[in-house]
């Protein structure tokens, strides 16, 4: 999900999204099997960010901090919100959207831990 990062780190933490989807039963279909390559409505994926950004507002708000720190915390906040967006853009095309995951190789090496 390039330009999702912390998005992405919690979509791949079983241990940090399964208690989203299944034990608060959120609709968030569209970001289960990010792999399969699958395409969804844009309403679907839109739904599923915004349940996920009130879900973690609202009825758990300390859950990413307490994970993953403040500042990922933040930063998913804002992935979420420019995914809300772009899910209303596609839909309002008639879209439909694809998560994926990506390894994308740097020209040069980066120094340790970046």
């Amino acid at each position: 999900m390039k330009g999702f990062p912390v998005l992405a780190e919690l979509l791949s933490k079983p241990n940090l999204f399964s208690p989203l989807h299944r034990n608060l039963k959120l609709p968030l279909a569209p970001f289960q099997q990010p792999e399969q390559l699958r395409f969804y409505p844009a309403s679907a994926v839109l739904q599923a960010a915004q349940a996920l950004q009130s879900a973690l507002q609202t009825t758990v708000p300390d859950y990413i901090s307490y994970r993953l720190g403040s500042q990922k915390a933040a930063q998913l906040e804002a992935e979420l919100t420019q995914l809300i967006d772009l899910g209303q853009r596609a839909m309002a095309q008639g879209s439909r959207l694809r998560l994926l995951v990506q390894v994308e190789v740097l020209p040069q090496a980066l120094p340790p831990n970046e």
